[in-house]
């Protein structure tokens, strides 16, 4: 006897939707103290170049106005100085 095909359509496999994220660091650091810690901090954030530092800016403010963007407003845009 032939076994049946208990599916009517093929499964689908499994797959794992991530947020867009950017890993920068490719290896896990250790500091002594706090003090080494910002100074490591503040050397990597000196060492992008100004439009990354636009594009971090414009990402993090779309995420804190996330829902007036979806409210539509016609006049809401970024203004930099």
């Amino acid at each position: 006897m032939a076994k049946k095909n208990i599916y009517k359509t093929k499964p689908k496999p499994e797959v794992v939707k991530e947020p867009l994220a950017t890993y920068v660091a490719k290896r896990i650091l250790f500091f002594n103290s706090f003090e080494e810690m910002e100074q490591a901090d503040a050397k990597e954030i000196a060492l992008l170049s100004a439009i990354k530092h636009l594009q971090n800016a414009t990402t993090l403010i779309k995420r804190v106005f996330k829902q007036e963007l979806k409210k539509g407003t016609k006049d809401f845009k970024i203004y930099y100085k």
